[in-house]
C-alpha cells in the first residue's frame, strides 16, 4: 500500500543522513510513502525525487502562514 501526502504547504523538504549529507526538495507538492518506507517526492515542476535510503531524519520548512506539519 502506498500513502499519498499533500506537502504543498512546505517550502522545502530535506532528508538528513548519518554522515551529515542532506538532500533537499524545493517546493514539494506530494510525498508518496511506499510499504518499504521509501519515499517518492513530486515537486512543483513535476520532477519526481527518490531520496536515497538510509536517511536518519527529515526536516521541512512550512510556507509562511501554513501549519508546521500536515501528517
Amino acid at each position: 500500500m502506498t500513502t499519498k501526502i499533500d506537502t504543498s504547504s512546505e517550502e522545502v523538504r530535506t532528508y538528513v543522513y548519518g554522515d551529515g549529507a542532506e538532500y533537499s526538495v524545493p517546493d514539494p507538492m506530494t510525498v508518496f510513502v511506499l510499504e518499504s518506507g521509501s519515499h517518492r517526492v513530486v515537486d512543483r515542476d513535476g520532477w519526481v525525487h527518490r531520496p536515497e535510503k538510509g536517511w536518519i531524519a527529515i526536516k521541512w520548512k512550512p510556507l509562511n502562514g501554513q501549519p508546521a506539519f500536515v501528517a
